[in-house]
Order: C-alpha cells, then sequence, then structure tokens
C-alpha cells in the first residue's frame, strides 16, 4: 500500500488488500479491528463516530437521542446506516471482511502485528510503543464522511475535588497548580497527549505523531455525559452483538427487529444519563 486511506472509500479498499484469509476462510492478517463489541477496546466510542458522522443525533442534553427517528424503520435511515458499515467489517460475506468475535483484544493484536489498522486514542499510543518498541508505527487523522463538517469524539478526564475531602483546599490547590499552562506543557509533552489549550495547539502541530490528534481539537466532541459509562458502554456491546447475529424472517420485518435492537439500546443508555 503505496500511501494512507484519506477517505472511508480508500479505507475500505485498504482492507480488502490486507486481510489474508486461508483456504477455509479464517482470518490469518487483520486489516482493522472493526465490526464487533466484545473484543475491540473503543466499540462505544468508534461506533458513535460512525453515527455522528452519519448524521445521527446523539443526545440532547441529558436525553438520549440517537434512536429518535428509527420508528417508521426506514433502510435510509443513518443509525442504519452506520451500524451497518460498522458490522460489516465483521461480516464474512461482505467486501470490507476483517475480523471476528474470536480474535482477541483488538489493541493486543495490533501490537503482535496481526492487525493492520488501529482505531485508538493519544494514550494508545504511549501503550503501543512501549510493548511493541520496533513497531513502524504511523498516525493518521480520522478519516471524514463529509470533510467539509468534520466530526470526531474526544475522550478525556476531568479531574475534581469529593465533597466528603477532608483536605479539599489543597485538593484544589494542585489541581489549580497542574493546570497552570507551563504545568499542562510538561505533562503533555512527557505523556504523549493532546494540549487542552489553544495557545499550545501550534507547538503541538509539529510533532509527526501527535499533530493528527491535535489537529482535529477544535471540533472533536464527547456526547456521553452521564453518570455510568461502563452501563452505556455495555449497551453498545450489546447491540452490537445481537445486530451481528442473522435474521431469518422477511426484509420489512428485519427492518423492525434491527430499529427495536437499537431503540432498546437508547433506552439503556438513557437509564444511565
Amino acid at each position: 500500500m503505496p500511501e494512507p486511506p484519506t477517505t472511508w472509500e480508500e479505507f475500505v479498499a485498504a482492507v480488502k488488500k490486507c486481510t489474508k484469509l486461508n483456504r477455509d476462510g479464517k482470518i490469518t492478517q487483520s486489516a482493522t479491528a472493526l465490526g464487533t463489541g466484545n473484543n475491540i477496546s473503543n466499540a462505544f466510542d468508534i461506533l458513535s463516530l460512525f453515527m455522528m458522522q452519519s448524521g445521527v443525533s446523539m443526545a440532547d442534553g441529558a436525553s438520549v437521542t440517537f434512536s429518535n427517528t428509527l420508528s417508521r424503520a426506514e433502510v435510509s435511515d443513518p443509525a442504519f446506516k452506520a451500524l451497518n458499515f460498522y458490522t460489516d467489517f465483521a461480516r464474512p460475506n461482505k467486501e470490507a471482511y476483517s475480523w471476528d468475535e474470536s480474535m482477541g483484544d483488538s489493541l493486543e493484536q495490533f501490537v503482535r502485528g496481526k492487525v493492520v489498522f488501529y482505531f485508538g486514542f493519544a494514550y494508545d499510543y504511549t501503550t503501543i510503543k512501549s510493548q511493541a518498541p520496533g513497531m513502524n508505527l504511523s498516525v493518521l487523522p480520522m478519516l471524514q464522511l463529509r470533510p467539509e463538517a468534520p466530526v470526531n469524539v474526544a475522550n478525556y478526564w476531568v479531574e475534581s475535588v469529593p465533597k466528603k475531602s477532608k483536605h479539599q483546599n489543597e485538593a484544589w490547590d494542585f489541581i489549580r497548580f497542574i493546570t497552570a499552562p507551563d504545568k499542562v506543557k510538561t505533562y503533555t509533552e512527557a505523556t504523549f497527549r493532546p494540549t487542552p489549550l489553544r495557545s499550545q495547539i501550534k507547538d503541538q502541530l509539529e510533532n509527526e505523531n501527535l499533530s493528527p490528534f491535535t489537529s482535529q481539537i477544535l471540533f472533536i466532541e464527547n456526547w456521553y455525559r452521564g453518570r455510568e459509562i461502563d452501563g452505556a458502554k455495555q449497551a453498545f456491546e450489546t447491540l452490537i452483538t445481537k445486530y451481528l447475529k442473522p435474521y431469518s424472517g422477511t426484509e420489512k420485518k428485519e427492518l423492525e427487529y434491527r430499529a427495536n435492537l437499537i431503540i432498546d439500546a437508547a433506552r439503556t443508555v438513557q437509564q444511565t444519563m
């Protein structure tokens, strides 16, 4: 592959070229870890990304909305399109087939050299380099469905002080200390993290492997703002697993069935908000 893909169409073409199957149809080299829910580290974020790029409204404040347009169960609904695109990578009858539910953890497989493309966050970079220091690793910016309206997902931690803490003043003083611009710069340089400060973006764009993350900072989103992210992730994993299973009924009934899977997932996520 002379050049890395810059569009989703080019990505699917690269997946077809890079995936290797044996005579029994079993994957011996995976182009990418996509399509399942049980063994992909960032399945929740990746599926969220595909939905958002397809035009799905994930939430409105504390109200989950990604299933709101499915009452008519039309095949053209963007939620269907996003889920179909995602799960096609785990369907043996699809040209994008490159992964299945038996292949182990996606990050571990990538580190072992069994996967060509891995979808992750900046914090994965240091993990990969520490476990596979000799890997020829390159970072690409997230591919876009509509470059004129780019979309990406964020993953970050917010520091806080428990109300019951016996040392609230000292804790808040420490948070103020570590969030000073010079301390942020020291931390992000040492840990390979995109900066949260606009004033430091320009410098990070000069780092070949960090710039793909930093260049997308100004339009990344985090739609889930509930109280139980693990529950939301489990709901997406269950949705993907059930969505992958074949359906033997009529096409109209299948649409209704799959719409209900998404509606059930939205209802479960809503309970965690």
